[in-house]
């Protein structure tokens, strides 16, 4: 193999480049082949010159040489290995459909976008070895895991786009993104491990999905030196969402923050302020953790209307909260604290008790009126502090389920059911 072969290679050859023909090599047609490897042995450079390039089946291994990329549109239907060979890839879009392994060499993203795409016949995809993308879009053809290798450093410096009908599970390792992310995949979101970690020094957008079970994040983790990161749509996070630092806006755009069902880890990290939050929006149970130490604030409150929700850790609510949710379990020992200076309603159940079941609760407004309306469920203490409670008006019923727990502070509330299987301890006010 080399520059000079007898006859120009088709869809079904295999291309090789070695020292059995070193020279430049220079397309001026598009070209498919089964696969293309530069060797170790091969010195010279495959000149793209904006022709389109396709490898059918068995991918593209690069082992020596350059391959200057151009204009045209490259498809690896299979692996892109890359060790030894210094690839320069195309301005266009670089689509790979399996595995990833960057080891030796270079990679250069010259402003062009790299597609991970993948269908049924290998549903996770590797993606492994230290990268600068430029424009880094994942988008699959089938329901597809996709692990970045954890060792790795993935650096994304303008555009990180997840789109498409099947889902997509970043389930290993980080990206940072330098710019903005854009989600439009309209399939149910899926419990991810790996994380999307936000570093750029200038002002970044997330724009989510119009849908709250759609398009679901990884973990998220917010660590911005400079500029501001703007919220856009519903984000819709099926893990942590950690803030180390750096401005977040999500009023600008009206965002709205949605934790999915069916992850264990779910929730929040560091000290930070929603404007509108949702809580279970799968059809599952879960547990909502605000970190140790840390605060939650939210402006307005909506649990998932299927599925029970557990809550860790502090929730400060300066708005409305409604009770969507109709499991019947969960509660949990967090605590959810109304402290808005203005009108505040926590709206229940309108059917039976026990379902949407709340942690305990505590009451601390420094201005405003807390209106109770429906059937509130409480699985926690009560703890009132200050603040007026309207408990009538919207002929509310408390109910405090099965457990020991203490009533505190002296306010008036209209219906209470006190329920009790076994033996329960409850202390109320003197």
């Amino acid at each position: 193999g080399g520059a000079a072969g007898a006859s120009v290679p088709g869809a079904s050859d295999s291309v090789y480049f070695n020292s059995g023909g070193v020279g430049q090599v220079i397309l001026d047609i598009n070209i498919t082949v089964l696969k293309l490897t530069m060797e170790s042995s091969y010195t010279d450079t495959i000149k793209q010159n904006g022709k389109a390039i396709t490898t059918t089946v068995n991918g593209m291994l690069l082992n020596g040489g350059t391959f200057l990329g151009s204009t045209g549109n490259i498809v690896v239907s299979g692996h892109l290995i890359i060790a030894g060979t210094n690839f320069i890839s195309t301005s266009s879009v670089l689509t790979i459909s399996r595995d990833y392994y960057f080891t030796s060499g270079s990679f250069i993203h010259n402003n062009g976008t790299v597609r991970f795409s993948g269908a049924a016949t290998q549903n996770t995809r590797i993606i492994s070895g230290s990268t600068n993308f430029y424009d880094l879009l994942l988008s699959p053809s089938a329901n597809i895991v996709y692990l970045f290798n954890t060792a790795s450093i993935f650096n994304v410096s303008h555009a990180l786009y997840l789109s498409g009908s099947y889902q997509i599970r970043i389930d290993g390792g980080t990206i940072n993104v330098q710019g903005d992310i854009i989600h439009t995949g309209i399939i149910s979101v899926a419990p991810a491990a790996g994380t999307i970690h936000i570093n750029g020094a200038g002002d970044q957008t997330i724009t989510g999905v119009t849908n709250l079970n759609y398009g679901g994040f990884c973990n998220v983790k917010v660590n911005k030196s400079s500029g501001t990161l703007f919220l856009k749509n519903i984000i819709n996070v099926c893990g942590v969402w950690e803030h180390v630092m750096g401005t977040v806006d999500d009023t600008t755009y009206d965002a709205e923050m949605a934790f999915s069902t069916g992850s264990a880890t779910n929730g929040v990290k560091g000290n930070q302020t929603f404007n509108k939050l949702w809580i279970g929006t799968g059809g599952n149970s879960t547990t909502f953790t605000v970190n140790a130490g840390d605060t939650l604030t939210a402006n307005f409150v909506h649990t998932g209307v299927y599925g029970s929700i557990t809550y860790v850790g502090y929730i400060n609510v300066t708005g409305d909260f409604w009770l969507g949710s109709t499991g019947t379990g969960g509660g949990g020992t967090g605590t959810i604290a109304f402290t808005g200076s203005g009108n505040q309603l926590l709206t229940g159940q309108t059917l039976t008790y026990s379902q949407g079941i709340l942690p305990n609760i505590k009451i601390d407004k420094t201005g405003g009126t807390l209106t109770l309306k429906n059937i509130i469920s409480v699985r926690g203490n009560w703890n009132y502090i200050k603040g007026t409670v309207d408990a009538t008006t919207e002929n509310s019923t408390i109910y405090f389920l099965n457990g020991n727990r203490t009533i505190s502070g002296k306010h008036s509330l209209n219906n209470v059911y006190l329920s009790s299987w076994g033996s329960t301890t409850i202390t109320m006010p003197a």
